[in-house]
């Protein structure tokens, strides 16, 4: 009995090691490290423990990584809010979480985000913005709302 106990223990202080070695890299979700937990075929009992106390000791936390991750998908990847939540909703985030850190983005910013988004493919595809035929408009309107710019962004950056 006691070898079983101090066996539970070593695999539950390997579980933790093993999500702090992840949380080092980079943040992640909850979901994210429950999925690494069982692909790595730890007791689930042992990932539910482990995912707890990183949630209490606050390692993890979904709404602030949902935040953080939508602004930084919009600096830097110049994304949309529909592909944002595609991108938070894929890494196991609540919606009522993703709701509210699309509500944090500024409309201001998805509008330069759009811009600049913009101003890269016309760069990218030698389109000149002055020039802009309705062949041209039309695949810039299909790569921003790839990008997850809503249509009343889209237009107002092509017009």
């Amino acid at each position: 009995m006691v070898s079983r106990d101090k066996e539970e223990r070593s695999e539950t202080d390997n579980a933790f090691n093993y999500c702090l070695r992840l949380l080092s890299i980079r943040d992640r979700s909850q979901y994210e490290l429950e999925i690494k937990l069982k692909d790595k075929e730890f007791d689930p009992s042992i990932a539910n423990s482990v995912i707890s106390e990183l949630a209490r000791l606050s390692y993890i936390d979904d709404e602030k990584y949902a935040c953080e991750l939508a602004r930084l998908r919009l600096k830097n990847k110049k994304w949309g809010k529909r592909r944002i939540s595609m991108d938070l909703r894929s890494r196991g985030i609540d919606n009522g979480i993703i709701n509210k850190a699309l509500s944090l983005i500024d409309a201001d910013d998805e509008l330069a985000a759009a811009h600049e988004a913009l101003s890269k493919w016309l760069k990218k595809n030698r389109v000149d913005r002055d020039t802009l035929d309705i062949k041209n408009k039309t695949k810039a309107y299909r790569h921003l709302n790839y990008r997850g710019f809503s249509g009343d962004i889209i237009r107002e950056v092509l017009s």
